[in-house]
């Protein structure tokens, strides 16, 4: 399946203005029948309708979107976490929306009183994410850490008691909670920050169609402020 969604993407990029990539992670953007869904879905194609672009979405695992959009010319990612370590890597459009991060446990998980207490412990985060550099600059070992590929991947190493603890946002796990029956109540541990994620595109995109899209995004993103 991956690797006929990565050929789609690549027949899509050669007939398209812009290739957006995208994790699977409701209620921003999920894949219903093979397309794209989701708010910050959506609000993209409004905006490449509006900047006369033409937008080709897909979702893939965190860490190949990434691959591919830095190497990419015209390639855009998102929901992306705007971050000291990435500012050079990226152009950065539009935000999309600013989301608290925590750490969340299950009833039988160790206890926490600290970020200091999460060292002899697992804590499941998205390769490639800025999740696993949130919990280095906190003070958490690298053997405290553990990567999956994907936001699913994460959650159902949580549910096997493969790991100890999850970082997510407030707003994935409703989603998980909504959409997966979990044998367990999910517990709020630590609130680690808060996180604003954008439209970035790969820093050798073509110009033109980096300013029509950027400015299509943020007069929406002024337009629902103004609401």
């Amino acid at each position: 399946m991956l690797f006929l969604a990565l050929l789609a993407c690549g027949r899509n990029a050669m007939a398209v203005d812009i290739v957006a990539y995208a994790e699977e992670s409701a209620p921003f953007h999920y894949a219903v029948n093979g397309r794209v869904e989701g708010s910050a879905a959506d609000r993209l194609r409004t905006a490449c309708d509006r900047a006369k672009l033409s937008c080709s979405l897909a979702i893939l695992p965190w860490a190949r979107a990434m691959v591919l959009a830095k190497q990419h010319p015209n390639t855009l990612l998102f929901s992306i976490v705007r971050s000291p370590e990435r500012e050079k890597e990226f152009v950065w459009l539009s935000p999309i929306t600013v989301e608290p991060i925590w750490i969340y446990g299950r009833p039988d998980s160790p206890p926490v009183r600290g970020v200091g207490d999460l060292a002899h412990t697992r804590v499941g985060v998205i390769n490639g994410s800025s999740g696993a550099a949130f919990l280095r600059e906190a003070g958490v070992p690298a053997s405290a850490i553990d990567l999956a590929n994907s936001t699913d991947g994460n959650l159902r190493k949580f549910i096997a008691h493969r790991v100890d603890f999850i970082l997510t946002t407030e707003a994935r796990m409703e989603q998980h909670q909504a959409r997966s029956e979990l044998p367990f109540k999910v517990q709020k541990v630590l609130r680690m920050q808060d996180a604003t994620t954008y439209y970035a595109m790969n820093l050798k995109s073509d110009p033109v169609k980096v300013a029509a899209l950027q400015a299509a995004l943020q007069e929406l993103k002024a337009g629902e402020r103004a609401k």
